[in-house]
């Protein structure tokens, strides 16, 4: 088993930690870009030693990683032919978590609350004054926040980009909740838009319900949005975040990302984010083996594949113990 992330990936976390790993889950970070540069992390001491534990097959800094088991794409069989770190393939920009939405899953009270904003504008000013963005094919903006809210650094970041990187600016994707990218917002983009290869949108809910439930956000407003983004021709990958209030609505799911042209749909396990007391997330995490209705989520599972004409459902990741046994439905 070998895993490229160590060797292609990045992350910068709100604390200012960077990660070789898209998730940040390693236990060994590369360091802080509040205390040095971001490419000599990149290159240094600990990310030598990450690698290493790649290449030994020992992947002792990354036991905590829920992707060993429901790995996508980063986990690979065998080692490629070269594994080589000279440009990173995507630098997640994680730092700054403002978002217009108050889930549940990530987060219990608003962001205005509890963002550092002074400290997330110096971790981005060290991001962008590191240089890193000129060694990057592409920039993923954000896991942590949506990045077309006002307030977030990246709304501004987005829109300056080719100025930022005048020379082979990167590549973008844009993972947003999706309710403030109507056609309004996609213009203000200016330069960036032809750089945006990827639009990422969660979902969490397939029904109107249960979305003001988990994301509090207007369905009606996401679905005139996903219209406009169905016409950009991009690709577009849709998130589903499953617990035990909403995986019933898997081939709902489907069913509308199909009709939306999406390029694949995802299905996640609910990690705790420090959001929920253990025996609150107990009740909500169905992807556990343990739950009892893990034996239904299974099988409502295997309907959303049935369902699914156009194929995109192509992975599950987070599911633990549930995962082997998804991944034998595709």
């Amino acid at each position: 088993m070998f895993c490229i992330a160590p060797f292609t990936h990045l992350v910068v976390l709100p604390d200012g930690t960077a990660h070789g790993c898209l998730c940040g889950w390693p236990s060994l970070p590369l360091g802080n870009v509040l205390e040095s540069n971001l490419v000599d992390l990149w290159n240094g001491a600990n990310a030598t030693k990450l690698r290493a534990s790649i290449q030994d097959g020992s992947f002792r800094h990354c036991l905590s990683c829920p992707l060993l088991s429901g790995h996508g794409d980063l986990i690979k069989e065998t080692a490629p032919e070269k594994a080589s770190w000279e440009r990173i393939k995507c630098l997640k920009l994680d730092y700054d978590q403002t978002c217009n939405l108050t889930c549940r899953s990530c987060r219990t009270r608003p962001s205005s609350w509890w963002v550092d904003s002074s400290r997330v504008e110096k971790i981005h000013e060290a991001v962008v004054k590191s240089g890193i963005l000129e060694h990057t094919d592409t920039v993923y903006v954000t896991g942590a926040g949506d990045p077309l809210t006002p307030l977030s650094v990246y709304w501004d970041f987005l829109r300056n980009l080719t100025t930022i990187v005048p020379n082979n600016p990167p590549s973008v994707i844009l993972h947003t909740n999706g309710l403030l990218l109507d056609e309004i917002r996609w213009e203000q983009l200016g330069d960036t838009r032809p750089l945006i290869s990827q639009i990422n949108v969660s979902f969490d809910a397939a029904t109107p319900y249960t979305y003001k439930i988990n994301r509090g956000g207007s369905w009606s407003k996401l679905m005139d949005n996903m219209r406009f983004v169905s016409s950009l021709n991009r690709k577009l990958v849709l998130f589903f975040v499953v617990q035990a209030n909403n995986y019933r609505e898997f081939p709902d799911f489907v069913k509308l990302a199909n009709s939306l042209g999406a390029t694949s749909a995802e299905i996640l396990g609910l990690q705790n984010w420090m959001t929920y007391s253990n025996e609150d997330y107990a009740g909500r995490a169905v992807h556990a083996k343990s739950h009892p209705l893990n034996d239904d989520f299974l099988a409502t599972l295997r309907e959303a594949v049935e369902v699914d004409v156009r194929h995109i459902l192509k992975s599950f990741v987070m599911l633990g113990d549930s995962y082997e046994r998804a991944s034998s439905l595709l």
